[in-house]
């Protein structure tokens, strides 16, 4: 049974407990508890990290991860939250989510980095967190004062090389002094030698997906490699997926039968971000077209797709449903 040591931070005053990865807190957070291969391990010193994300699905794969590789993670669940975290935190690293309540990443980045400018504090680097891989938000994260970009969702190779790159070799930064912003650009060596084509979504060789077995909705394949080939992982993730899905089903149902576009950007945004674990699947597609449908303030065509969305979701929930209670992959 994976087994996580977790923060909840209700007053921004940690109190560390201890609970399973699938504790019904939104807010659970970790340190470490198992190590992954040597081979897959950061060789960097354990870092105190500072994740900031509002989707519990992500939450609990990027605290699995991080924590697997012996770092120690608190949670901010919005853009403000993360700031004032940082302000009364020493963190080596933030995580920042782009699209965030409240306040978004780019706006939580910039404030950070202001507050740094002004105080004279060392610079704390941030990696950006995005479910999109484009140039133009590439160059946005830039802007805002990030280090790093991460796409979703999550892959353990890529988030190993990306923290890695930051530190290896390196002083913590609260021993560097803070850089200046004239030295930025020559800093910046994660998003200086990016690892997508621009304009295209990132793809490594590890995350490429497979195409689904038979009949099957999930790329299971795919979805084994984002979780690093744990098995037990991915058997707690699934857990997490159906009730989370469940939820969010109703919610985007909501929005749509009342007429909210941002509410169902932002929904359809943060079930694109959990579905996309088991591949781009028919359910991954659809629930793109609404987000994209509601950014582009269309409500009347996202009425008429949402009932497109049903048939495939229900068969992928079926299917994970199935995984998790026979313990069988299917990847053949």
């Amino acid at each position: 049974h994976f087994t996580i040591r977790c923060e909840i931070d209700p007053d921004l005053q940690a109190e560390t407990v201890s609970a399973s990865m699938t504790t019904s807190s939104p807010t659970a957070v970790g340190d470490a508890s198992q190590t992954e291969s040597p081979d897959s391990t950061p060789q960097i010193p354990p870092l105190n990290i500072l994740l900031a994300e509002d989707d519990y699905f992500n939450q609990q794969l990027a605290t699995a991860l991080l924590t697997r590789w012996g770092h120690r993670v608190s949670l901010a669940q919005t853009g403000r939250n993360a700031v004032e975290m940082w302000q009364t935190g020493q963190y080596d690293l933030i995580l920042m989510d782009v699209q965030m309540p409240e306040m978004d990443g780019l706006e939580a980045t910039r404030l950070i980095r202001q507050k740094e400018s002004e105080s004279g504090r060392p610079r704390t680097p941030i990696i950006a967190i995005t479910a999109h891989a484009l140039t133009d938000d590439r160059e946005k994260c830039l802007a805002a004062g990030m280090d790093g970009y991460e796409s979703k969702p999550l892959r353990v190779q890529r988030l190993n090389q990306q923290v890695t790159s930051l530190f290896e070799g390196a002083m913590l930064h609260r021993t560097r002094p803070a850089i200046p912003d004239s030295a930025r650009s020559e800093t910046r060596t994660p998003l200086d030698e990016p690892s997508f084509d621009a304009g295209q979504p990132e793809t490594t060789k590890e995350e490429a997906p497979s195409a689904p077995v038979g009949n099957q909705t999930g790329d299971w394949k795919h979805a084994l490699a984002s979780c690093g080939n744990d098995k037990d992982l991915l058997m707690e993730l699934c857990s997490v997926f159906v009730s989370e899905a469940e939820r969010l089903l109703n919610e985007i149902k909501e929005t749509v039968e009342q007429g909210d576009v941002q509410g169902l950007a932002r929904k359809s945004h943060t079930l694109k971000g959990s579905v996309e674990l088991f591949g781009k699947n028919d359910v991954f597609l659809v629930v793109r077209e609404l987000e994209d449908l509601a950014r582009h303030d269309r409500m009347d065509d996202a009425r008429n797709v949402f009932p497109t969305l049903l048939p495939p979701l229900n068969n992928l929930l079926d299917e994970v449903r199935r995984v998790v209670t026979t313990k069988h992959l299917p990847l053949t």
